[in-house]
């Protein structure tokens, strides 16, 4: 929470969301947010996943959020897709 609290980002280079008291209010608020600054409704999001990005690809991030140490569970994953 201090880590977040002290950010001029809002942890969009990297936030321990596991951290978080309440997890699914603060990736409903990363939407929101996303959605506002870009001037986009809501249903024209899409959810984009990347395992383990690279240094460059975190650096460039101007559409969302990096998200650390998240665990899914029900979810399955491929590398092949």
């Amino acid at each position: 929470m201090q880590k977040l609290s002290s950010s001029t980002d809002y942890g969009k280079k990297g936030l321990w969301f596991g951290g978080l008291l309440f997890p699914e209010a603060f990736m409903t608020a990363t939407r929101q947010s996303v959605a506002q600054e870009n001037k986009w409704s809501l249903e024209e999001l899409d959810l984009k996943f990347e395992v383990d990005p690279s240094d460059e690809a975190i650096s460039k991030n101007q559409l969302g959020f990096i998200v650390e140490g998240l665990s899914i569970e029900g979810a399955s994953y491929s590398r092949d897709e």
